[in-house]
């Protein structure tokens, strides 16, 4: 049998397990996401944003974000639209 002092302890602690999941149930990122925030996870700080003096993947990847184009091509030069919602001329 458990002392009192522990029955509390071990009370307190489970309180504060099923109190841990309530929430929002929105991770930091959804909610940033949503304010329109650009969040890319790599794994080191970028040495720059130049284009011209990126030599890393994460560099890249991060630049490829940033300059995404508003509008792509298809193999029939038609227009489409990549990060807009549309694509009128």
């Amino acid at each position: 049998m458990l002392r009192p002092p522990l029955r509390w302890t071990a009370a307190l602690l489970a309180l504060a397990c099923l109190l841990a999941g309530c929430g929002e149930g929105k991770t930091t990122v959804e909610k940033k996401a949503a304010e329109g925030y650009l969040i890319i996870n790599n794994m080191a700080e970028p040495s720059g944003l130049d284009p011209q003096t990126i030599t890393g993947l994460s560099e890249s990847h991060i630049i490829a974000a940033l300059f995404e184009g508003l509008v792509g091509y298809d193999s029939s030069t038609c227009g489409l639209p990549r990060a807009g919602p549309t694509a009128t001329p």
